[in-house]
């Protein structure tokens, strides 16, 4: 089970949400950003040398209810595919050499 986020992070959360574009109120919200970022909450990114900062699908859940996505609605590595494996043309498209 997921730690409930502390009040600075949900006010990060809160300023993503509403502002992502902006430059953070305070230099600290960077730094939880990045504590947001390992807990699957937000995402960063610095395209040259300008920081940004977003909200994932969880951590708008997470915004807008208060609470942690449900376990059972929380995308599994199982299920997302992997572009680095190539299976070949898909089933449908092959024909059985007679």
């Amino acid at each position: 089970m997921q730690r409930p986020v502390n009040d600075v992070q949900r006010r990060v959360l809160d300023w993503l949400a509403l502002n992502p574009q902006g430059a953070p109120p305070l230099s600290a919200y960077k730094t939880v950003a990045a504590a947001l970022q390992t807990r699957g909450l937000a995402q960063i990114s610095r395209s040259r040398g300008i920081w940004v900062a977003t909200l994932t699908e969880a951590g708008r859940y997470y915004q807008e209810n208060g609470r942690h996505l449900p376990i059972e609605a929380k995308p599994s590595a199982s299920t997302i595919p992997d572009p680095s494996v190539d299976d070949g043309p898909p089933a449908a498209l092959t024909k059985e050499k007679t």
